[in-house]
Order: structure tokens, then C-alpha cells, then sequence
């Protein structure tokens, strides 16, 4: 379950001065995921490091949905 990440289709929907920042600011972790972050959760999920873990939804999203 990814948070907002830096991408360029995330950029382009913030193109009023100050609603990025606004957003960013709702997350607790201030900042938006960089892309890496997000494909790093996904390869550990793919890896043997996950292979006991079944019906889990992984949460990676800078602590937006534990407020």
C-alpha cells in the first residue's frame, strides 16, 4: 500500500504554488517517497525474506494512515 511517491505524474497534479508542500506536510514523515523506497518494499516481499507471510498488506506510505 504505497504513499505518494516523487513521481512525475504526482508532481504534475500539484501545480498550485503551496499544495505540494501541503500535502507533503500531511505526512508525518514530511516528504514523499522516493521511487526506490517504494520498489524496495515490493522486492522484499518477492524475496525469500517474506516467504512465511501470506493475506498482509504492507504498508509503505510515511506513516500517512497512522495518524
Amino acid at each position: 500500500m504505497p504513499g505518494g511517491t516523487a513521481t512525475p505524474m504526482l508532481k504534475n497534479w500539484f501545480q498550485e504554488p503551496g499544495v505540494e508542500e501541503h500535502v507533503k506536510a500531511l505526512h508525518p514523515i514530511g516528504r514523499w517517497a522516493d521511487p526506490s523506497e517504494q520498489a524496495k518494499a515490493v522486492l522484499f516481499l518477492c524475496s525469500d525474506d517474506a516467504s512465511y507471510m501470506a493475506g498482509h498488506s504492507l504498508i509503505v506510505d510515511g506513516a500517512m494512515t497512522a495518524q
